[in-house]
Order: structure tokens, then C-alpha cells, then sequence
């Protein structure tokens, strides 16, 4: 279990890590996207067709760091996101399913001699910020080639009190 003071200090290592790192660079590294066939999330009389529904989201998301051997300076992140669409008016209907991951690498002096614990709390916490721009766009354009209403994910709100 974490005590209250050591979450104290990641926040306050996640704040200078964060104020040190540059993006570098970013890409997709996973992705896949389910249009859920009627009937099989759903009874078939229950069943809308899914471009006359509204969606409705639910959200994960989480943040991996490495630092790479032999490379110095360097903070290689994977920020990993699923989202699972249902119709906002029959919530027992799944409409679609979403997964992805974005590599991340940002440049930060000194990397290496951070402890793993802080570079996977700024993983989860900057390298999820970072990517989830790129998260809404790819999802917004997935759900309009679907022919699916375009869905706008939510602003990401960090919270550093998820502990």
C-alpha cells in the first residue's frame, strides 16, 4: 500500500519530470475498431440501428514507461486507451468497441537515473494527457467512417488524486 507522503513525492517528481520533458515524437502503434453485429451484445428486437443512436462511452485508459538501455535521455512511453460505445437510450445495446495505443518518446535528461516508480506515474498520468488528443481525433474519425454519429470524446481532465 502507498503511504499518503510517498504519493506526495511522485506528484512532486511527476511535476519536474513534466516541466523537463520534450515530445519527440508520437505514434500509433495498435488500434482496432468493432461494430457490434445485432444480436450479439443485444436481443434483436431491442436492437437500433446503430446510425440513429446517440452514443455513449465508457473509458479506460493507462500509461507504460521504459527507458531504453544504452539510449540516455530518452523516455519511452505506450499510452494504451479502449472505449466501448452504447446507445445512450438503450444502454444495454453495445454499438462499438475501440482499442488503441500511442508511442511516446519524450526526451528528458537524465532518464536513466530516475526511479521506475515516478517514470510510471508520469506515464500514466503526462503520457496519457499527451496522447489523448490524438486518441479523440482517431476515434471521431473511426466512428464517422463506421457510419456511426461522430462521437467527441470528453476533454481529458487529469486528476492526480488517482492513486
Amino acid at each position: 500500500m502507498t503511504r499518503k507522503s510517498d504519493v506526495k513525492a511522485l506528484k512532486q517528481r511527476l511535476f519536474q519530470l513534466s516541466s523537463k520533458a520534450e515530445l519527440q515524437a508520437i505514434k500509433l502503434v495498435q488500434s482496432s475498431a468493432e461494430l457490434v453485429p445485432p444480436g450479439q451484445d443485444t436481443e434483436l428486437e431491442d436492437f437500433v440501428p446503430p446510425e440513429q443512436c446517440r452514443l455513449e462511452a465508457s473509458l479506460s485508459h493507462h500509461g507504460e514507461a521504459v527507458v531504453p538501455p544504452d539510449v540516455d535521455d530518452v523516455i519511452v512511453c505506450v499510452a494504451r486507451f479502449e472505449l466501448e460505445g452504447r446507445n445512450a437510450d438503450h444502454l444495454e445495446q453495445v454499438i462499438c468497441r475501440f482499442s488503441c495505443a500511442w508511442l511516446i518518446v519524450y526526451g528528458l535528461e537524465g532518464a536513466s537515473e530516475e526511479e521506475d516508480d515516478a517514470l510510471q506515474f508520469f506515464a500514466d498520468k503526462n503520457a496519457v494527457y499527451n496522447a489523448w488528443p490524438f486518441f479523440r481525433e482517431h476515434v471521431h474519425s473511426l466512428t464517422v467512417k463506421m457510419d456511426l454519429p461522430p462521437f467527441v470524446a470528453p476533454l481529458f481532465k487529469p486528476r492526480l488524486d488517482d492513486d
